[in-house]
């Protein structure tokens, strides 16, 4: 097989749009081919080579939750134009930023925190800070507009404890586009002791609960899927869609995607910081 340049197949697949913007990820060291770094534009590999560029997302995005964020809403299917939006635990605004990206009008960007949201968010008439802030806070409740969409990304809480104050912040007709950190879903004390989750059965056991508790509150479940990347202790996380009303899958339908959610998730190789 031919061999073409690293150069070629940069462009070729779209990755940079011209030759500038190449050398420069190239000199950074941030280009790899089969996982080994690239020293040149014009080193020559196959064309089936795979070529990776690490924290590619930081040349548009503030974080890589938008990169994850992206997976979600291609996959369920949300449009997001011209929409309200609200990001809980939203810390530096990875989510925000692709909200914005995909032309939301508003987006409340809502954290407990003080001082995360990225300067270029904070500066952008679209965003509205509200650090300082949890779900539990009143004044979520008269958001005016009202937010149509939700992406939650919260650490030590779980969704069970989440929905019911999502469920007076986000219209009635709105929907949600969840993370899923099993580490705060699951009810063994091990395995919230050790922050180790990565076996199928309990993985399973954690989709079974929550399946089990959003039908219980007649919320209606769209689809499961693994995120991308996974959390940065190597933890596989998952993204749950969810409506307040209409019709959603079975339970059976969940189940189904939840093993294939879960056998996938667990084929990703391990995260390591600035490996994207």
């Amino acid at each position: 097989m031919k061999k073409i340049t690293v150069l070629e197949k940069l462009l070729s697949d779209g990755v940079f749009a011209d030759e500038q913007e190449a050398k420069k990820w190239v000199l950074l060291g941030r280009v790899l081919a089969n996982d080994v770094r690239v020293m040149s534009v014009h080193e020559k590999i196959l064309p089936t080579a795979t070529l990776r560029v690490k924290e590619l997302y930081k040349r548009d995005f503030v974080g890589k939750g938008a990169f994850k964020l992206l997976s979600a809403l291609r996959a369920f299917g949300i449009s997001v134009c011209d929409r309200v939006c609200f990001d809980c635990g939203a810390s530096t605004g990875g989510f925000t930023d692709r909200l914005l990206h995909e032309g939301a009008a508003r987006v409340y960007a809502a954290d407990a925190g003080h001082g995360m949201l990225a300067g270029k968010l904070q500066q952008d008439e679209r965003v509205v800070n509200l650090e300082r802030t949890n779900l539990a806070d009143v004044s979520l409740r008269t958001l005016s507009p009202k937010p149509t969409l939700a992406t939650i990304d919260l650490s030590y809480l779980s969704l069970t404890d989440a929905f019911l104050h999502l469920k007076e912040i986000v219209a009635g007709d709105g929907e949600c586009v969840l993370l899923v950190k099993p580490i705060f879903e699951t009810r063994d004390s091990e395995i919230r002791r050790t922050g180790k989750i990565n076996d199928a059965a309990a993985l399973m056991a954690v989709w079974e609960d929550l399946i089990d508790f959003f039908f219980a509150q007649n919320a209606a479940l769209c689809g499961i899927i693994p995120s991308p990347v996974r959390g940065n202790t190597g933890v596989v996380e998952f993204f749950l869609h969810l409506r307040f009303c209409g019709e959603g899958l079975s339970k059976e339908e969940l189940l189904t995607l939840a093993r294939t959610a879960v056998d996938e998730a667990l084929a990703l190789p391990e995260f390591h910081k600035e490996n994207l």
